[in-house]
């Protein structure tokens, strides 16, 4: 309601717009939240982190061409945003295209090495292409920089299982 307001007052005000749009994205108006990014980016293309949540509304959707241009965008503007590098390789495994989503993990975690998601990322990439036991190496790290991470205990878990570790599983 209140940014709403704000941009009856002063439509032209891109950033608005983009706070409009992840409120919409987080309560669950995709296409709403998409068509404000998109007034967002039109009002000023400059802004990395609207082309990221961008890409997020379109990986939601399952339209991962968009959501790769997004975030390709968003490189460009900030080549080293590790999250749009985690999320475009989110975007490219989806895709099908597990070496290149691989080689976006790996760039996420050079400019963040603490970054827990992208090493998990990097452990399924790894393990969807039968390298379990490095998976298992991704999952470990992931979960020793965030131990209540339940997504890289349940992959561990489950590359455990296929390496048949059952205790360790």
């Amino acid at each position: 309601e209140s940014y709403g307001k704000a941009l009856a007052l002063n439509p032209e005000h891109a950033v608005t717009h983009a706070n409009l749009a992840l409120a919409l994205h987080n309560s669950g108006r995709i296409d709403e939240a998409i068509d404000s990014y998109h007034c967002s980016l039109s009002l000023n293309p400059e802004i990395a982190n609207t082309h990221c949540n961008l890409g997020n509304a379109y990986l939601d959707k399952g339209k991962f061409d968009a959501a790769v241009a997004s975030y390709r965008k968003a490189l460009v503007i900030r080549p080293n945003f590790a999250e749009v590098h985690c999320n475009l390789g989110s975007a490219l495994k989806n895709q099908g295209l597990v070496d290149e989503a691989i080689a976006c993990y790996q760039q996420a975690i050079v400019y963040k090495p603490d970054y827990a998601d992208a090493r998990n990322n990097l452990g399924t990439a790894l393990q969807k292409q039968g390298h379990v036991i490095e998976a298992a190496e991704k999952y470990r790290k992931a979960l020793s920089l965030n131990e209540s991470f339940a997504d890289a205990h349940y992959n561990l878990g489950s590359a455990l299982w296929s390496l048949r570790q059952l205790e360790e599983a």
